[in-house]
């Protein structure tokens, strides 16, 4: 099992940042999310814990590889998200535009997500293997 100095590290290191940046609000939206956005935000997570499951087993290629695909899938999350909020739109009246424009905003949530967790596993691949993801 591969769990490396630089390993642990790595992990301890985005966890501490992680924690602080929960501490200081900036996922304090998070609340406001409805289902189907934290539905593919769990889709997201559990994709990449594979990966950081992968890395952690010392299986460089297989990590690199959901590395790379983590933001394929985070784009299409947010390209149903945009269908979803742009489809919910029934009439122009103020309320509906509030709402719509609110899930249109929170569509973009997957990417930041997966731009996170692409950007965790490919820094433990470069750092512990040497790869290039």
């Amino acid at each position: 099992m591969q769990r490396g100095p630089a390993f642990i590290t790595i992990n301890v290191i985005i966890l501490a940042l992680l924690g602080a940046a929960w501490r200081a609000g900036f996922f304090s939206m998070v609340g406001l999310f409805q289902w189907h956005e934290i539905a593919m935000l769990i889709a997201l997570f559990t994709y990449a814990s594979i990966g950081l499951v992968a890395a952690g087993l010392g299986k460089w290629q297989t990590a690199t590889y959901i590395a790379n695909g983590i933001p394929m899938w985070a784009l299409t999350f947010t390209v149903l998200g945009l269908l979803m909020g742009a489809g919910s739109l029934k009439t122009l009246n103020p309320e509906e535009a509030a709402s719509v424009f609110r899930e249109l905003v929170f569509a973009i949530a997957p990417n930041g997500a997966g731009v996170l967790l692409m950007s965790w596993i490919r820094e433990l691949a470069w750092w512990c293997a040497g790869e290039q993801a």
